[in-house]
């Protein structure tokens, strides 16, 4: 407990800087392209920060000693099984499962497995592997459950193993079991979801590597655990590659002594991947898709920029007008999405992808002359990321929308469209006060896992760091490739700003490893 008369001035102002940092980012944050007083806002953050902190002081708890090597499946299986029950109501409310545009054209290819890497062609033949044992949407929304419960279970068990209160960790699983944001995206068919379980027990694995100084890694089921946790990444979306590309080296870096083993595990999950997305994506006849995906924040700021920039030159205009004809450029659009400009760029041959050095040279040409307009531009197709109140955050829709099923030609089209068991609860689940409230808005769980992680730093050292960077690779990567604000992209920040804020409230003491 922090007793102010026992530390001193220089030490008592270093403990607060965790409150104060997460004070001021939440204060640009809300206060940006807002009308109300900015005194307001950090009075209230900062208040509500010191708050956090104190708590945190008063009811930190330590350590006991840890097996490296004990897994109790079924104490995980305890904690899982309240979570798959809960989640369970969710699929029943929402039954067979929510749907979007690119659920139904996941599905249809995973029917007739004329296979597009559009979706990762891995996770399709998943889905068509599902569909083989149970031909319903609630088969996928079933799997995501169970993949997303076990880490939830294992994460409780991790708690349980390092000697939390028992009270503390059944709360925590009810916690994440009944709130809205997890019942709803569980139970919704992307690949987002099973892309963040994995990133989720990667994070997870990490921890445990970190609390045990590497000694997690010496038993080989771990090892077999952290290689499928790779897969589960890789496999589920694109950006999981670029990740891992990222994340593997902080690992060596951070736990040299075990370098061989993770060495080991790259070299295998990367040798992998390139011998499932090359010669056997190649016999399966795997379409490839257009590159320029990953250019949707590019085509943003040109977009708008265009539309709103007053120094274009006649050199510019022509150049973007050969990638598109500038009148599709004037066409009025939503300025917080890039959807309709990259589709548009997309049905006219995305001629740029021919010569990309070229691309880049007018693109930040274009910057250099109009940098005010491309910033705003920027700031709004990336507003998910950093503001609570720039436009609209995508969710899951309340039901299958069936002019989407009939576009697909779906077989057996009455089995997705949306059956509620619990009608009275999903009239709950549909009020806006539910929908459209701010934990939808992954800022502040980018925030809250910020502000966790400074009292982390405190409360154990700087290397704590490496347990979440994962999440903020990812984050990094969206910053420059997101193409709408939409929530199923940050969603790792939600799950991981909860098991940051709990271990925040746990110092590390000196523990002893079995």
């Amino acid at each position: 407990m922090l007793k102010i008369n026992d530390v001193s001035n220089t030490g008592f102002i270093k403990k607060l800087l965790p409150p104060i940092i997460f004070s001021i980012m939440a204060t640009i944050s809300i206060f940006l392209y807002s009308d109300k007083s900015i005194v307001v806002y950090f009075i209230n953050a900062i208040i509500l920060a010191i708050i956090v902190f104190f708590l945190n002081e008063k009811f930190s708890l330590n350590a006991k000693n840890i097996s490296v090597v004990d897994l109790r499946i079924n104490a995980v299986f305890k904690y899982m099984g309240l979570i798959v029950a809960l989640w369970a109501i969710y699929l029943l409310t929402y039954y067979p499962g929510l749907m979007t545009y690119d659920s139904y054209s996941q599905f249809k290819q995973a029917i007739n497995m004329d296979l597009s890497d559009w979706h990762p062609a891995t996770h399709t033949i998943l889905i068509s592997l599902l569909i083989k044992i149970w031909y319903s949407p609630a088969v996928i929304a079933s799997f995501n459950i169970v993949l997303m419960a076990l880490a939830c279970g294992y994460f409780a068990y991790t708690l349980e193993k390092f000697g939390f209160n028992r009270l503390i960790i059944w709360i925590w699983v009810l916690f994440i079991a009944i709130i809205p944001v997890n019942g709803f995206m569980v139970v919704t068919l992307w690949k987002d979801i099973t892309f963040s379980a994995g990133m989720l027990y990667l994070v997870l694995i990490t921890l445990n590597i970190y609390l045990t100084d590497g000694k997690w890694l010496d038993n080989k089921l771990n090892i077999t655990f952290f290689i499928i946790a790779t897969f589960i990444t890789l496999f589920s979306r694109h950006n999981g590659l670029y990740n891992l590309i990222l994340f593997f080296p902080i690992l060596i870096f951070c736990f040299k002594n075990k370098y061989k083993t993770i060495i080991f595990i790259a070299i295998f999950t990367f040798t992998s991947y390139f011998i499932i997305t090359v010669p056997v994506y190649k016999v399966l006849a795997v379409k490839p898709v257009v590159e320029g995906e990953k250019y949707s924040v590019f085509l943003k700021i040109i977009d708008q920029t265009l539309k709103n920039g007053t120094n274009i030159s006649d050199d510019q205009k022509k150049y973007f007008n050969s990638i598109m004809p500038l009148k599709e450029w004037e066409k009025p659009c939503s300025p917080y999405c890039a959807d309709s400009i990259k589709n548009a760029v997309y049905i006219h041959g995305s001629k740029f992808l021919e010569n990309k050095n070229e691309f880049y040279e007018n693109f930040f040409s274009l910057v250099k002359s109009n940098p005010r307009v491309a910033l705003k531009a920027y700031l709004n197709i990336t507003s998910m990321i950093w503001s609570f109140n720039r436009g609209n955050v995508v969710i899951p829709q309340s039901e299958n929308n069936k002019s989407s099923i009939k576009q697909f030609n779906l077989k057996n089209e009455n089995v997705f469209y949306t059956k509620s068991y619990f009608p009275n609860f999903k009239k709950v689940l549909d009020m806006d006060i539910i929908r459209k409230n701010i934990l939808f808005r992954p800022v502040l769980s980018t925030l809250l896992l910020i502000f966790s992680m400074l009292i982390l730093i405190k409360n154990y050292d700087f290397k704590i760091i490496v347990v979440f960077s994962l999440v903020f690779i990812n984050q990094f990567f969206i910053m420059f490739t997101i193409p709408a604000q939409d929530f199923r992209y940050l969603y790792i920040n939600f799950l991981t700003s909860g098991i940051a804020i709990v271990l925040a409230f746990y110092k590390k003491a000196n523990t002893k490893y079995h």
